[in-house]
């Protein structure tokens, strides 16, 4: 963990342009007990931490895990993650969402095409929470994202009665697309539900 932190420590210090004796200043510290942090010798205690965040303008877990993400920040994917979350897909960038809307478990979608007009358009912002393998019953009319043997989708889900069973449909807003009627449930899980449009440009 000390190497943790010194190497975080040197790291933001370096991205900041800062010298070890102007870090030290910033945060009331001695250059020699910085250079030690940094070198994995020494830890800081619970104030010098949280001088050093503070000189360097981040949150004190910051210092602690190079995953470290600021809690009102969630990845931005411009296509359906596979998994529910990264899928091998590159993060476009990162939304600020309100502390109360943030979760470890979601995710940002933007939408790109026009197949839910006019709920969704083209470029809106969509909070996902990631749901693996929900039960399709209790998101029913609710926009998911839908893995249907192998290939991942946007799509609204409904349980309907078919004879003596029920079937998973799978439809966009626009209807221009025919429904997915899903009576194999092997092929065809639930990754994510939208539960939130935070993002619409005008």
């Amino acid at each position: 963990m000390t190497v943790e932190i010194g190497r975080r420590v040197r790291e933001l210090r370096r991205r900041q342009g800062l010298t070890q004796a102007r870090l030290a200043r910033g945060a009331g510290l001695n250059q020699g007990f910085i250079s030690e942090i940094e070198q994995g010798h020494r830890s800081p205690s619970h104030a010098s931490l949280h001088a050093l965040a503070s000189a360097l303008q981040v949150a004190p877990a910051a210092l602690l895990s190079s995953s470290y993400r600021p809690l009102n920040e969630l990845p931005v994917y411009d296509a359906i993650p596979s998994d529910g979350r990264s899928g091998g897909r590159p993060v476009v960038e990162t939304y600020p969402v309100p502390t109360h809307l943030w979760r470890e478990d979601r995710y940002v979608l933007r939408m790109s095409a026009d197949t839910f007009e006019p709920t969704l358009k083209p470029d809106d912002l969509i909070l996902m929470q990631s749901r693996p393998s929900v039960d399709p019953r209790y998101v029913q009319g609710r926009i998911c994202v839908c893995v249907v043997n192998g290939t991942a989708m946007l799509k609204r889900v409904s349980v309907e009665p078919r004879g003596d069973r029920q079937v998973v449909v799978l439809r966009d807003d626009s209807m221009a697309e025919p429904p997915i009627t899903v009576d194999d449930r092997n092929g065809f899980r639930i990754q994510a539900v939208a539960v939130h449009l935070i993002g619409r440009a005008l």
